[in-house]
């Protein structure tokens, strides 16, 4: 049997094989966070299709941290007890359900949501959008730290297998990490001890709340590809720290939302996304950010991983790009990384994994259009292929 279909443990979880659909912004909830019967048919998709574990899209863990009118929310107890049929329908077919928790902070999108909810950790700092933000008090980076604990406590409660959390493209807990965006001078700020401290109270405090046994991963942006931003050798610190107080595994990310919009494959620009980039562009250019390259290869994080394991002997989740069986199957046969995550082929092809199982091990038919993601974060557009 392939390495990637072999059973493994993320701390006390086991699954079934080491393939995970990465955590994907449905936007498919009501109004409340609920789910809508349309993620359950979606989650049922991708069960069939034989992942070892499904992270959902990120979850608001406060109404402050909401991005859009349709997503998911970890905020309350009625709202998460409405998934208890879908955790039953996943564990029927042996996979394994995970939620990621997030808060959006200066990324909500102000066309459909309450723009005097935009955080941020300080005024002053460089970032990639025209919003008005508004720098975060003691007493809000306190009542967040305690939405995301309460948040992992409803999700136990509820019978979902593990968390994760997610700290990673420009969200609120990237921007704190961040030297481009985390300018404050106090115990939240000023250093890489400063920058990483909300990440890591959040982390101890979530882990208070779920127990020891409890599975916590996170998803974590390792590269800011913004000159003077997170870069690998600054982060390698902080996941050194997350380990060593219980973190289960990392997923490796990087780079802010609108970077990733614009790494694609050989598919050619619409009207309406070159417009978009060139708007991007001008915004970086204002401000005063020097953008790094990013090329589109597959398994661009490899690199990433390689370094980490060198240093830090924990789990890791390798995402990025990856679209060819025998790639995948190599990665793990090198240790390099523990789990692979797939996002955007599995939006086109939810039963790639048990395609692959079954022999069929050409690559997905993904061509990284990135038309799924960019529709529903700009235009409030349901999760689908549009290619």
């Amino acid at each position: 049997m392939a390495l990637l279909f072999q059973p493994a443990c993320l701390g006390k979880m086991k699954l079934k094989n080491r393939v995970i659909r990465s955590a994907t912004f449905e936007n498919m909830a009501d109004a409340d966070g609920s789910p809508d019967l349309e993620i359950l048919n979606l989650y049922k998709e991708l069960a069939e299709g034989e992942l070892g574990l499904i992270i959902t899209g990120a979850a608001y863990v406060n109404k402050e941290g909401q991005i859009l009118p349709l997503q998911i929310g970890a905020h309350d107890d009625y709202v998460m007890a409405k998934w208890e049929a879908t955790i039953k329908l996943m564990h029927s077919y042996g996979t394994k359900i995970a939620v990621q928790v997030a808060h959006a902070g200066r990324l909500i999108n102000t066309r459909f949501m309450d723009r005097r909810h935009l955080l941020f950790p300080s005024k002053g700092a460089k970032y990639l959008r025209f919003s008005p933000v508004r720098e975060m008090t003691k007493d809000q980076i306190y009542k967040t730290i305690s939405d995301f604990a309460n948040a992992a406590k409803r999700i136990k409660k509820t019978g979902f297998d593990a968390v994760q959390i997610h700290a990673a493209h420009g969200y609120l807990i990237s921007s704190f990490l961040s030297p481009i965006t985390n300018r404050r001078l106090d115990e939240w700020g000023g250093d890489r001890d400063g920058r990483s401290r909300f990440l890591l109270e959040i982390y101890k405090a979530m882990r208070e709340a779920a127990g020891a046994d409890f599975p916590i991963l996170c998803k974590l942006s390792v590269d800011d590809f913004v000159e003077g931003g997170i870069v690998l050798e600054e982060i390698i610190p902080v996941i050194q720290k997350l380990f060593e107080n219980g973190l289960n595994a990392l997923e490796i990310s990087g780079g802010e939302m609108f970077q990733m919009f614009f790494l694609r494959g050989k598919e050619k620009l619409n009207f309406d996304y070159f417009l978009d980039y060139v708007k991007y562009t001008f915004i970086s250019k204002i401000s005063g950010l020097k953008r790094k390259p990013i090329f589109f290869q597959e398994a661009y994080f490899l690199t990433y991983a390689k370094r980490i394991k060198q240093i830090v002997n924990m789990p890791l989740i390798l995402s990025g790009g990856i679209r060819d069986f025998y790639v995948a199957e190599k990665i793990i046969a090198s240790g390099l990384a523990d789990f692979i995550s797939l996002s955007r082929p599995l939006i086109c092809e939810p039963g790639l994994p048990n395609r692959w199982q079954a022999g069929e091990r050409h690559p997905s038919v993904c061509r990284s259009c990135n038309r799924c993601l960019y529709g529903l974060i700009k235009d409030n557009k349901k999760l689908k292929c549009y290619y």
